[in-house]
């Protein structure tokens, strides 16, 4: 059950992203690359809704193998895996960010 919750909402939110981006990668690494950014994500966004707002603490490993914990934390990290593609998505499209470098040195 640690792997399933560990990874799993890490492939919705790789499948959210690929829906969302209507691009197929081409590159392995990047893929590999962008699906441990979003394990590390959702499992922090994750953890902090736990202790933050549901007032677990001291969560460990072990914690996964009780069902209805393990129920809390899918249903949370499944909730994060669907809104961190869709809010990267929105940042990308909406916010845009350019830099002009200029010299005024004359070219001789």
């Amino acid at each position: 059950m640690t792997v399933i919750g560990l990874f799993f909402p890490a492939f919705i939110s790789m499948a959210v992203c690929r829906k969302l981006s209507k691009e197929i990668p081409r590159d392995g690494l990047s893929s590999v690359i962008r699906f441990g950014i979003y394990v590390l994500a959702d499992t922090w966004l994750t953890q902090i809704t736990l202790t933050s707002l549901l007032g677990l603490g001291q969560i460990m490993e072990s914690a996964l193998t009780s069902f209805t914990f393990f129920t809390k934390y899918v249903l949370i990290a499944s909730a994060w895996a669907v809104i961190l593609p869709v809010a990267e998505e929105m940042t990308r499209k909406y916010i845009r960010v350019s830099i002009h470098i200029s010299s005024d040195k004359e070219k001789s």
